[in-house]
């Protein structure tokens, strides 16, 4: 299974090296940008997640009617529409409307209405941001980077060939 895993980044290095021919080079320095993008968007949003996954922790006793760790997933959830048992299908009602509205049940859902807005709004309006930012990334600089890191390999491949190499007497 490792194996496997580790033939991925094998057909991924080719990237670097199409980074020189005009037509691919363009595709091959943005699928290389937007990587970068998505592992600083990923780093945010875990971020952010884990914040609101333990202010969740404290107030899950109001929403969910027991204190359990359940509410620490409830803004990962969220995120994609499920609420877990704060709407009660069973019943038919809302569980937040047959319990006391008063206290700490207002800051539960203040809470999880400020994430999904942060989530859903704020952080894909900063990822579209950043995805259209790449696209203005100029195709020369990266060009002037590949040929610049081979010639240094080369170079250094040079000198420790020739301290290597064994003397004609």
């Amino acid at each position: 299974m490792a194996l496997s895993l580790d033939v991925l980044p094998c057909f991924l290095r080719p990237l670097r090296w199409m980074m020189i021919d005009q037509e691919l080079g363009v595709l091959a320095v943005i699928i290389t940008e937007l990587y970068k993008d998505m592992r600083n968007f990923a780093a945010i949003l875990a971020l952010t997640l884990l914040g609101f996954g333990a202010s969740m922790v404290g107030l899950s006793g109001s929403l969910l009617g027991r204190a359990d760790s359940q509410g620490f997933w409830l803004p990962a959830w969220a995120m994609f529409g499920e609420y877990g048992s704060i709407l009660d299908p069973a019943a038919g009602t809302d569980e937040l409307s047959s319990s006391a509205q008063t206290g700490p049940v207002h800051w539960g859902v203040l809470v999880l209405w400020i994430f999904n807005f942060f989530s859903q709004i704020l952080l894909v309006n900063v990822l579209i941001a950043m995805l259209s930012e790449t696209y203005q990334v100029p195709y020369s600089y990266y060009v002037v980077i590949i040929i610049t890191e081979l010639l240094i390999i080369n170079a250094l491949r040079d000198l420790s060939g020739a301290r290597h190499r064994p003397r004609n007497r």
